[in-house]
């Protein structure tokens, strides 16, 4: 008995003369599509933008929210994307799905608001635990403004002629949690696991994301140019090729004798999708409270403006803009006010 035809042809990636194709039957013959790249992270990233771009979702004619969340989040993974555009779409549509567009109003909105605190933030419960774990303003907001970014895709894709008014919580106070030098050092002792001590020293000493560090793969160390190559972003997020600090390099020398596989961050010859209970665990070791992974990066960025080094170049280390990076770490640089306070001295 013949097998049933599948609706979609089923890809995977060939290894042909030191290059990589997007292999896959169709029309009863096989088909492929060169990756241009010989590099096998850069080939599994062409192979998913391709596959998004042949499921990409027909023009509905009454377009709901879920048809406009799925069409934008289609159209986005044609390019590296942060996994949080995932999430924020699964919660959007486990409560907006089957609502049409037309009918999106500030009243919704607010009862949105309004159910998703009450149903708290999810995850695994606690049994101890009374009530849900509370939901973050930050949080609704990063899911109403993807909401919004999706209507304004819809529009000018010509799903819908009008954009409704999305009203999403404000952005609220910036953090300023950073670590001084011995906090630093005490965080990289207490790291038990050698995954948790080269993704710490990693984010101290490049100020990169999380997720570019766990994206890191061997092929972008070069320590003998003493560069480390960030890759290519997700969504807008601009990453740089970083010079190797004299404090990684012996970490990073350390990982790769015992390296199992091509990734920087790895346990056990997987990659780590995660380093956040890790992490957690040697914060609490150190004694230090209030710290995340992202609290890394902003230390380094503190520490640059407090040697002098001028914003636009913290800007390009971070890969921001040079506003952004102004607007929180101009009050670390050195002559911050320093004009003011000469001129009431005088």
């Amino acid at each position: 008995m013949a097998r049933p035809k599948a609706e979609q042809p089923t890809f995977s990636l060939a290894l042909r003369s030191r290059r990589y194709y997007v292999q896959y039957w169709e029309n009863g013959a096989t088909q492929r599509v060169s990756c241009r790249t010989s590099v096998a992270s850069e080939a599994r990233r062409f192979l998913a933008e391709f596959e998004a771009g042949r499921a990409a979702p027909l023009v509905p004619d009454s377009p709901t929210v879920g048809d406009v969340l799925d069409g934008y989040q289609a159209e986005r993974q044609l390019k590296p994307v942060s996994p949080t555009l995932g999430y924020n779409v699964a919660r959007l549509k486990s409560f907006l799905a089957d609502l049409p567009v037309d009918l999106i109003t500030k009243e919704r909105v607010r009862h949105y608001l309004a159910t998703r605190r009450k149903a708290g933030a999810g995850g695994a419960p606690s049994k101890h635990r009374k009530a849900p774990k509370p939901l973050a303003d930050a949080t609704l907001r990063r899911e109403l403004l993807t909401l919004r970014a999706a209507l304004v895709w819809a529009q000018r894709e010509g799903w819908i002629a009008n954009v409704p008014h999305i009203e999403a919580p404000g952005a609220g106070a910036a953090r300023d949690r950073w670590l001084t030098r011995p906090e630093a050092a005490n965080l990289l002792a207490s790291a038990k696991h050698l995954h948790v001590r080269v993704f710490i020293a990693l984010a101290i000493y490049t100020a990169a994301r999380a997720g570019a560090l766990l994206d890191l793969t061997w092929d972008r160390v070069d320590f003998e140019g003493g560069v480390i190559d960030l890759g290519n972003g997700r969504g807008n997020k601009r990453r740089a090729v970083i010079p190797l600090h004299p404090a990684l390099r012996p970490v990073l020398i350390e990982a790769a004798e015992a390296r199992t596989s091509e990734w920087v961050v790895e346990h056990g010859g997987q990659k780590v999708g995660s380093v956040k209970v890790g992490f957690r665990n040697a914060a609490e070791r150190a004694g230090l409270v209030g710290v995340t992974p992202h609290v890394l990066r902003h230390t380094a960025a503190t520490w640059m403006a407090q040697r002098g080094v001028s914003l636009e170049r913290i800007a390009a280390y971070l890969g921001n803009n040079a506003a952004t990076v102004e607007r929180v770490y101009v009050k670390h640089t050195p002559d911050f006010m320093a004009e003011a306070t000469a001129a009431l001295s005088d």
